[in-house]
Order: C-alpha cells, then sequence, then structure tokens
C-alpha cells in the first residue's frame, strides 16, 4: 500500500518575486535547508557576507554603516539582526563550515532603516562597529 506523505504548505511572508528556486518538485529537503529566494522591490534589511579573519569581529546588535555605491556621501546607520545563515545558528553554521579547508563567509542579516530607498541588488559597502553606537 502506498504511504501517502503529509504536504507543508509554505507561503510568502510578504510581497515580492520568486528570483531563485534551490529545489525543484521532487527534490528531498532537510531542515533549515532553502528552497526559493523571494526579491522585494525595497528591502527591510541587507545580508552581508564578511570574510575571515574578520567574521569573528561581527557580533548579533553591532552597529554597523551602510553606504549605497549609487549615492556617494550618502550613509546609513543600523544593526546587525543575525549572525549565521537565517534558519540557522551561528553555532550549527560554524559546525557546518568551520572546519572546511576553505572557509566560508560569514554571513550576516542587517536591518535596512526604511527612509534609505534602497532596491533589491543595488550594491552597497558595510563598515561594521562595536555594540556602542557610532558618532
Amino acid at each position: 500500500a502506498a504511504r501517502s506523505t503529509p504536504i507543508l504548505e509554505l507561503r510568502a511572508p510578504g510581497d515580492g518575486q520568486v528570483s531563485l528556486l534551490f529545489k525543484r518538485s521532487g527534490d528531498k529537503v532537510k531542515k533549515g535547508e532553502p528552497i526559493l529566494n523571494i526579491t522585494t522591490p525595497h528591502p527591510d534589511h541587507v545580508m552581508a557576507y564578511v570574510q575571515r579573519p574578520h567574521a569573528h569581529l561581527a557580533t548579533t546588535n553591532d552597529w554597523v554603516q551602510i553606504r549605497p555605491h549609487s549615492r556617494r556621501g550618502i550613509i546609513y546607520q543600523s544593526r546587525i539582526l543575525q549572525v549565521g545563515s537565517p534558519g540557522m545558528t551561528l553555532e550549527a553554521w560554524q559546525r557546518a563550515f568551520g572546519t572546511s579547508q576553505r572557509p566560508r563567509p560569514l554571513p550576516l542579516l542587517i536591518a535596512m532603516p526604511s527612509e534609505s530607498n534602497l532596491k533589491t541588488g543595488e550594491k552597497v559597502d558595510i563598515l561594521v562597529y562595536s555594540t556602542s553606537a557610532p558618532k
């Protein structure tokens, strides 16, 4: 007899466009594994990737400066929301990638100020500060 598998329905967290599919119908997935990427016209966060050895300097709630390439002289202040991959704790990320021969960049999820009006895919420079506010 055929065994029925329960179906889990995923819903988009907000408006946007599916920009990347990581899996296809019938592919197996593991808990926490990305399935697709949804792009919004005006993001509320930035995903930055920090190369080692600088990765150890960034922690949750650290201040950052966001400098858009397209707007010289404009600087936005914000905070790091999460260190590590979304859906994966920093400890899990370090277990998964910390011992590889070729170190992977550390992902940082950074809040995007609403007044920035950045567009998805716009290039920015990120400067990480300590936990005290920048001057």
